[in-house]
C-alpha cells in the first residue's frame, strides 16, 4: 500500500536498538520542552493562576475548546456531524455521510475509534474528515472518566487494595536480568481483579454499542485505547468484524504477568530481547512517586509545572498544527480533575512501573475470534514495535486468523494519525475496506 511501510518479520535481536532509539527521541522531546521559544507567547504564571479554579472550570474550558477544534474541521459537504451524550454519560461523535450508498462506500460497517490514555475524541480531530468522506458512519467516544465524559463509579466489586497486595513482587540479582520472587502472586484474586478494572471500560462499550443499535463495527483503538478494543474483542468477538490496533500497549508478554505461576523464592533469569516471553523485562522504571501521581506533579509545580506541561506539549505535538488543539490538551494535563482519579487508578494497577501489562495482549492471542486484525505504528514509536510485529506472527498462525497485518507509518510517532493524518487514513481505510 502506498504511504505504507509493511514489515511481515522483523528481527528481534534489533529490540536493543529499537529501545535505544525511542529513549532518545524522548530525551530529545524533554530537553525541548525546557527551551521551547513556545514559552514566549505564554505567560506560565497566567497559565497556572487560571487554572487553580477546579474541576468544573477545566470541564467547561474542555467544552470550549472541544467545540472550537470541531469547528476547525472541514467536513465533507455531504457529512452530518452530531455530538451527544449517552444516558450513561459518554460523550461521542457520531459522522454519518448519507451520500456514500452502495458500493460508492469504501467501508460500509460502522467505525469506532478508542482514544488512548490522557486523551480524548479529540485526538482523532485531523481524521474525521478523511475517514468520514470514505466511511458510511464513523463514531470516536470519550471513554468512561475521560475527556467530557462521566466518571461512572467501578463495580462494587472491585477491591483495589487486594489486588496491590497480592500482586507479584520481586527484587533484581546481581546478574543482569536475573530477579528473585519475594512475594508470588495470588493468581485467582488478581486475575479477578484485573478483569473488572478492563470490564470497567469494556463492558462501557458494549453498552455504548446497544444504545446506538449497532450490530458489528470495526474497531480501532490506540495505546491504551488498543489494549482495551484488543479486550473488547475477546469478550465480545461476535460485534467486531475488524479490530485495528494502533500502536498498542501492553501487548509483550513478561514476568510480571498474572497469568505466571512464580513461586515463592524462584529465580527467574529474565530477558530484555524477545517480548513473546513470559520472563520478558524492560529496564525503563518509572519512579513510583511519578508512576503514581503522574500529570498532578506539573500542577504541584506551580507556575513551573504549567510552563513545563506546554512546553512538552508544543515540542511533543510538533507536527500538529493546531494552537487550539494543543490548548485542549494543556486542560486535559494540567487541569484540575483532566486526569480523573479513576482513569489514573485503572491505569496504574493494570500496568507495572515499566509499562507492561499485568494481562498482557500476548497471553490471549490464541484466543481472539477476530478474523482480520491490523498492528500499526509510526516509524519513530516508541512503543514496542517488535511485539506488535511478534503479536501478528503469532496471529497468522492461529487456525481462525492467517492474515494478521503489520503495518508502519513513514516519518511518525507513537501518534501516528496526528503526525501523518493522511497516510494514517489511507491506510486504515484499505484494511477496513478489504
Amino acid at each position: 500500500m502506498r504511504g505504507i511501510v509493511k514489515l511481515q518479520r522483523r528481527c528481534f535481536s534489533a529490540h536493543g536498538n529499537v529501545v535505544l532509539q525511542s529513549t532518545n527521541v524522548q530525551a530529545k522531546i524533554l530537553k525541548r520542552a525546557w527551551n521551547n521559544t513556545e514559552q514566549l507567547r505564554v505567560s506560565s504564571f497566567k497559565l497556572w493562576l487560571s487554572h487553580l479554579r477546579g474541576v468544573t472550570y477545566t470541564r467547561d474550558r474542555l467544552r470550549v475548546y472541544q467545540k472550537k477544534l470541531m469547528e476547525g474541521v472541514n467536513l465533507p459537504q455531504s457529512v452530518r456531524c452530531v455530538n451527544a451524550t449517552t444516558s450513561r454519560g459518554i460523550n461521542q461523535w457520531h459522522f454519518h455521510n448519507p451520500s456514500l450508498v452502495g458500493s460508492e462506500a469504501a467501508v460500509k460497517p460502522p467505525v469506532l475509534l478508542i482514544h488512548g490514555y490522557a486523551s480524548s475524541s479529540m485526538s482523532y480531530f485531523r481524521n474525521f474528515r478523511g475517514l468520514s468522506s470514505q466511511c458510511k458512519d464513523v463514531y470516536a467516544i470519550d471513554l468512561p472518566a475521560n475527556g467530557l465524559s462521566r466518571e461512572i463509579s467501578l463495580s462494587e466489586d472491585a477491591d483495589l487494595k487486594d489486588l496491590v497486595k497480592y500482586s507479584l513482587q520481586v527484587k533484581g540479582l546481581d546478574s543482569p536480568g536475573q530477579v528473585k520472587v519475594t512475594k508470588p502472586y495470588n493468581n485467582k484474586l488478581c486475575a479477578t481483579q484485573l478483569r473488572i478494572l478492563e470490564d470497567y471500560y469494556v463492558d462501557e462499550i458494549e453498552r455504548w454499542r446497544v444504545e446506538n443499535q449497532i450490530d458489528q463495527l470495526h474497531l480501532v483503538g490506540h495505546s491504551f485505547g488498543g489494549y482495551i478494543s484488543y479486550k473488547y474483542a475477546l469478550k465480545y468477538p461476535q460485534n467486531v468484524m475488524k479490530l485495528a490496533l494502533i500502536s498498542p500497549l501492553g501487548v509483550e508478554r513478561n514476568l510480571y504477568s498474572v497469568n505466571n505461576h512464580l513461586p515463592q523464592d524462584s529465580i527467574v533469569q529474565g530477558t530484555f530481547e524477545d517480548p513473546s516471553s513470559p520472563s520478558y523485562l524492560r529496564k525503563l522504571e518509572v519512579p513510583r512517586y511519578i508512576f503514581e501521581n503522574q500529570l498532578k506533579i506539573l500542577r504541584w509545580g506551580g507556575p513551573m509545572g504549567a510552563r513545563l506541561c506546554w512546553n512538552y506539549i508544543t515540542s511533543a505535538y510538533a507536527k500538529v498544527p493546531s494552537r487550539e488543539f494543543k490548548e485542549y490538551l494543556f486542560e486535559l494535563f494540567y487541569g484540575d480533575g483532566g486526569i480523573t482519579k479513576t482513569a489514573l487508578t485503572t491505569f496504574i494497577l493494570l500496568f507495572t512501573r515499566n509499562l507492561l501489562a499485568r494481562d498482557p495482549i500476548m497471553d490471549s492471542i490464541a484466543e481472539l475470534k477476530v478474523k482480520d486484525v491490523m498492528f500499526q505504528y509510526g516509524q519513530y514509536d516508541w512503543m514496542n514495535k517488535n511485539a506488535g510485529a511478534r503479536a501478528a506472527e503469532l496471529l497468522r498462525k492461529q487456525p481462525y486468523n492467517n492474515s494478521a497485518l503489520y503495518l508502519e507509518i513513514p516519518e511518525s510517532g507513537h501518534n501516528l494519525f496526528l503526525d501523518s493524518p493522511q497516510s494514517f487514513n489511507f491506510s486504515l481505510i484499505s484494511f477496513l475496506a478489504d
